[in-house]
Protein backbone atom coordinates (compact mmCIF):
# COMPACT_ATOMS: atom_id res chain seq x y z
CA UNK A 1 0.00 0.00 0.00
CA UNK A 2 1.39 3.35 -1.01
CA UNK A 3 1.68 5.88 1.85
CA UNK A 4 -0.87 8.66 1.88
CA UNK A 5 0.41 12.21 1.55
CA UNK A 6 0.45 14.28 4.72
CA UNK A 7 1.44 17.83 5.49
CA UNK A 8 3.84 17.50 8.46
CA UNK A 9 1.36 18.83 11.01
CA UNK A 10 0.92 15.22 12.12
CA UNK A 11 4.61 15.07 12.97
CA UNK A 12 4.17 18.03 15.32
CA UNK A 13 1.11 16.51 17.01
CA UNK A 14 2.50 12.99 17.36
CA UNK A 15 3.62 13.26 20.98
CA UNK A 16 0.26 14.71 21.97
CA UNK A 17 -1.80 12.10 20.13
CA UNK A 18 -0.68 8.98 21.98
CA UNK A 19 -1.41 9.65 25.69
CA UNK A 20 -5.00 9.98 26.85
CA UNK A 21 -5.63 11.41 30.31
CA UNK A 22 -9.41 11.25 30.45
CA UNK A 23 -10.80 8.64 32.84
CA UNK A 24 -13.74 7.75 30.61
CA UNK A 25 -13.30 4.29 29.09
CA UNK A 26 -14.97 5.33 25.82
CA UNK A 27 -11.91 7.44 25.11
CA UNK A 28 -9.75 4.33 24.70
CA UNK A 29 -11.65 2.78 21.77
CA UNK A 30 -11.90 6.20 20.13
CA UNK A 31 -8.17 6.75 20.51
CA UNK A 32 -7.52 3.32 19.00
CA UNK A 33 -9.72 4.10 16.00
CA UNK A 34 -7.72 7.28 15.45
CA UNK A 35 -4.29 5.77 16.07
CA UNK A 36 -4.70 2.99 13.51
CA UNK A 37 -5.14 5.20 10.40
CA UNK A 38 -2.71 7.72 11.90
CA UNK A 39 -0.02 5.03 11.89
CA UNK A 40 -0.86 4.15 8.30
CA UNK A 41 -0.30 7.78 7.42
CA UNK A 42 2.92 8.50 9.31
CA UNK A 43 4.44 5.01 9.48
CA UNK A 44 7.54 4.42 11.57
CA UNK A 45 7.77 7.83 13.22
CA UNK A 46 4.92 6.79 15.47
CA UNK A 47 6.85 3.89 17.00
CA UNK A 48 8.87 5.84 19.58
CA UNK A 49 5.95 7.63 21.27
CA UNK A 50 3.75 4.53 21.13
CA UNK A 51 6.42 2.30 22.66
CA UNK A 52 7.05 4.88 25.40
CA UNK A 53 3.31 4.90 26.15
CA UNK A 54 3.13 1.09 26.09
CA UNK A 55 6.12 0.72 28.41
CA UNK A 56 4.72 3.28 30.84
CA UNK A 57 1.28 1.62 31.02
CA UNK A 58 1.48 -2.11 30.28
CA UNK A 59 1.94 -3.05 33.95
CA UNK A 60 -0.20 -0.29 35.45
CA UNK A 61 -2.49 -1.35 38.29
CA UNK A 62 -5.46 0.32 36.54
CA UNK A 63 -6.77 -2.05 33.86
CA UNK A 64 -7.72 0.87 31.61
CA UNK A 65 -4.06 1.85 31.33
CA UNK A 66 -3.06 -1.74 30.51
CA UNK A 67 -5.82 -1.92 27.93
CA UNK A 68 -4.78 1.39 26.34
CA UNK A 69 -1.16 0.21 26.16
CA UNK A 70 -1.88 -3.08 24.42
CA UNK A 71 -4.46 -1.43 22.14
CA UNK A 72 -1.95 1.23 21.08
CA UNK A 73 0.60 -1.44 20.19
CA UNK A 74 -1.94 -3.38 18.16
CA UNK A 75 -3.11 -0.24 16.39
CA UNK A 76 0.24 0.45 14.74
CA UNK A 77 0.74 -3.00 13.21
CA UNK A 78 -0.15 -1.93 9.67
CA UNK A 79 1.64 1.42 9.59
CA UNK A 80 5.43 0.96 9.78
CA UNK A 81 7.32 -1.34 7.45
CA UNK A 82 7.68 -4.99 8.47
CA UNK A 83 11.47 -4.70 8.74
CA UNK A 84 10.96 -2.01 11.40
CA UNK A 85 8.23 -3.92 13.25
CA UNK A 86 9.96 -7.32 13.13
CA UNK A 87 12.28 -6.88 16.16
CA UNK A 88 9.51 -5.14 18.14
CA UNK A 89 7.05 -7.93 17.47
CA UNK A 90 9.60 -10.57 18.45
CA UNK A 91 10.18 -8.76 21.74
CA UNK A 92 6.48 -8.05 22.37
CA UNK A 93 5.06 -11.52 21.72
CA UNK A 94 5.87 -12.97 25.17
CA UNK A 95 4.46 -9.84 26.81
CA UNK A 96 1.23 -10.05 24.79
CA UNK A 97 0.86 -13.74 25.51
CA UNK A 98 1.32 -12.92 29.20
CA UNK A 99 -1.36 -10.24 28.97
CA UNK A 100 -3.79 -12.95 27.92
CA UNK A 101 -3.71 -13.95 31.60
CA UNK A 102 -4.84 -10.50 32.82
CA UNK A 103 -7.44 -10.69 35.57
CA UNK A 104 -9.72 -8.24 33.69
CA UNK A 105 -11.35 -9.40 30.48
CA UNK A 106 -11.05 -6.13 28.50
CA UNK A 107 -7.21 -5.95 28.46
CA UNK A 108 -7.21 -9.69 27.76
CA UNK A 109 -9.51 -9.11 24.78
CA UNK A 110 -7.32 -6.25 23.53
CA UNK A 111 -4.22 -8.46 23.82
CA UNK A 112 -5.96 -11.12 21.72
CA UNK A 113 -6.87 -8.49 19.15
CA UNK A 114 -3.28 -7.17 19.09
CA UNK A 115 -2.01 -10.72 18.54
CA UNK A 116 -4.47 -11.06 15.66
CA UNK A 117 -3.23 -7.79 14.15
CA UNK A 118 0.33 -9.07 14.40
CA UNK A 119 -0.61 -12.33 12.68
CA UNK A 120 -2.48 -10.41 9.98
CA UNK A 121 0.14 -7.75 9.26
CA UNK A 122 3.46 -9.06 10.59
CA UNK A 123 3.16 -12.83 10.31
CA UNK A 124 6.75 -13.33 9.09
CA UNK A 125 7.99 -11.76 12.36
CA UNK A 126 6.52 -14.64 14.36
CA UNK A 127 8.82 -17.58 14.95
CA UNK A 128 6.01 -20.13 14.56
CA UNK A 129 7.84 -23.23 15.87
CA UNK A 130 8.86 -21.34 18.99
CA UNK A 131 5.70 -19.26 19.59
CA UNK A 132 2.89 -21.51 18.36
CA UNK A 133 2.69 -23.56 21.60
CA UNK A 134 2.38 -20.34 23.65
CA UNK A 135 -0.24 -18.89 21.32
CA UNK A 136 -2.32 -22.05 21.17
CA UNK A 137 -2.18 -22.42 24.97
CA UNK A 138 -3.69 -18.97 25.58
CA UNK A 139 -6.26 -19.38 22.82
CA UNK A 140 -7.91 -22.43 24.39
CA UNK A 141 -11.56 -21.95 25.17
CA UNK A 142 -12.43 -23.02 28.68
Amino acid sequence: MEPRPFFSFTRVAITEAVPASDDEYNVSPAAYRCLQPYSQCVGGILITPVLAFVEQNRRHEDWQHRDAAVSAFGAIMDGPELKVLDPLVKQALPVLVGMMQDKVVIPKDSAAYALGRICENCGPAINAPMRLPDLSAVCRIE
